[in-house]
């Protein structure tokens, strides 16, 4: 695992989504405030970042779902210098019957946050995906890095889908 990479055992997330949505058929943006237990689905709220992602997932026919309707209907504008994407969830079934999926979601998310920095090698992106495993249990993968180090998330997801 790389210096920009951590790995956690995460469980209230799993159980959440499968109450809103089936997150075997798509891909599943996670809200920033999913844990917020106070609120119910029409008010969550995502980085702004869905915005550009959502678009270029849907340019690449890339399926995806939100957990309280088909849009992100609040948005969180936050001042840092670090570019925030948007949480994602994907369960091992999905992974493996659309091994590139993953991939290619990455690959976007890396594209956009390198087109955003520039030439600036001192900004870096922060994502978060959760796996969950066919036990049921869920892995949160968190990554704070630049944005051509994405691979090693891959990487992880993939192991996490093949080994739990």
């Amino acid at each position: 695992m790389s210096d920009y990479v951590t790995l956690s055992i995460e469980s209230e997330v799993s159980k959440k989504i499968r109450q809103l949505v089936d997150p075997s058929v798509a891909l599943t943006f996670v809200p920033a405030n999913i844990n917020d237990d106070s609120l119910d689905a029409e008010n969550f709220s995502y980085h702004s970042s869905i915005i550009g992602i959502r678009k270029l997932y849907s340019e690449k026919g890339l399926k995806f779902q939100f957990p309280n309707s088909d849009d992100a209907q609040n948005t969180l504008h936050l001042h840092s210098a670090d570019w925030i994407a948007p949480a994602i969830f994907v369960t091992t079934l999905y992974v493996s019957q659309y091994p590139d999926a993953v991939s290619l979601a990455l690959s976007i998310v890396a594209n956009y946050a390198s087109e955003l920095f520039g030439n600036d090698k001192e900004s870096k992106c922060q994502l978060t995906i959760y796996v969950e495993t066919e036990t049921g249990k869920s892995r949160q993968v968190d990554f704070n890095g630049p944005p051509d180090a994405l691979g090693d998330v891959q990487k992880l997801v993939r192991e996490i889908s093949k080994n739990g």
